[in-house]
Order: C-alpha cells, then sequence, then structure tokens
C-alpha cells in the first residue's frame, strides 16, 4: 500500500523548515555583510530567494522527476506524491534562507544610510 502525505502531519514541514531556515540565515549573514560589503550579500540573498521561490513554483515538476529518476537508479521505488512534497519542502528551505538573509543585511543598509549626523562613519 503507498503512504500519500498525511495533511498536516507531513505539510507541517513546509513551515518548519522555512522557519528553520530563516533563523539560521539570520544569524550570520549580517557579519558577512560586514565582511564582504552589504550589497553583494544583499544581492546574493535576493538570487537565493528568487531560485528557492522559482523551486517552489515547479516542485512537482522536473524537481521531482528528476529526484525520482535518482532514486529509481539506486533500486529506491518512493511514493511521487511523498517526493513531490520533499521537493515542496527544500525550495521552501532555499527560498527562506534567501529571505532570512535580507532581514539583517537591509537593517544594518539602513542603519548605514540614515546614522546620526554627529555619527562618524564607521565604513570608510
Amino acid at each position: 500500500m503507498k503512504s500519500h502525505p498525511r495533511g498536516l502531519n507531513d505539510a507541517a514541514w513546509i513551515v518548519s523548515g522555512y522557519l528553520l531556515a530563516y533563523t539560521v540565515a539570520m544569524t550570520f549573514m549580517g557579519r558577512l555583510s560586514d565582511i564582504i560589503g552589504r550589497r553583494k550579500v544583499f544581492l546574493l540573498a535576493l538570487v537565493i530567494f528568487a531560485i528557492g521561490s522559482y523551486w517552489v513554483a515547479i516542485a512537482d515538476d522536473w524537481p521531482t522527476q528528476m529526484a525520482l529518476r535518482i532514486c529509481y537508479q539506486f533500486r529506491v521505488y518512493p511514493d511521487p506524491p511523498r517526493v513531490a512534497l520533499v521537493m515542496l519542502i527544500l525550495g521552501r528551505v532555499i527560498q527562506a534562507f534567501g529571505g532570512g538573509a535580507m532581514v539583517p543585511v537591509g537593517m544594518a543598509l539602513a542603519g548605514d544610510l540614515y546614522r546620526q549626523p554627529n555619527e562618524p562613519n564607521r565604513w570608510g
């Protein structure tokens, strides 16, 4: 008997995966923007977010087919709806990593642009 996604138990990872990647990205991307530059990190985060959004939109198409082909090569025969759900969750994780990176970098950019008049310029 095939196992199909069981509603909230399986779909909870769509939200949990997003929150996990979002939180992880927020913790170190601000510091990375201090090191290599805010613009570079913000644009990189935007590209990662766009790739994740694209992946989510097409998760049940070629990503699922590609994952199934890889599984079949190793003689593993998973349930296609479950693989589609995993591809959706993977897309949401990629999307969240980009979105989570934009938050601290955007706040740091705002702080750089709107500093107090008497505050010295810390960035050169």
